[in-house]
């Protein structure tokens, strides 16, 4: 999903992704939610993506602001409640209409869950 909303390659997005992978806590500006916001909403190297909600009533969503709070999963203690609020972001930035893709690749990456 961050690869949906192009944020893989931002600066200081991407060692987060990668402690995530790894499993250790989230590095700055990660261990401030504002922090991290503020940067989302300022940095001119953050792509600006419009999609529209899953459900196809709120236009003009921002992609990527849609896709951070997957991020912020990781600070949750209930693993399965972590990953259904990644989920739950993931489908907001695929936007409207692209669901399935996302379902998708989720069933191609956990075999065992599909």
């Amino acid at each position: 999903m961050q690869a949906e909303a192009r944020l893989t390659d931002v600066e200081w997005i991407a060692p987060a992704l990668a402690a995530m992978d790894r499993g250790e806590a989230l590095p700055p500006p990660f261990d401030d939610d504002r922090q991290a916001w503020d940067l989302l909403r300022t940095d001119d190297r953050v792509p600006q993506t419009s999609v529209t909600s899953p459900d196809g009533t709120l236009d003009n969503c921002l992609q990527q602001a849609m896709a951070l709070p997957a991020i912020f999963s990781e600070h949750e203690e209930d693993p399965l409640r972590a990953a259904l609020d990644a989920v739950w972001s993931a489908a907001f930035a695929f936007g409207h209409g692209r669901t399935h893709i996302l379902f998708a690749e989720l069933r191609q990456a956990f075999p065992v869950v599909a």
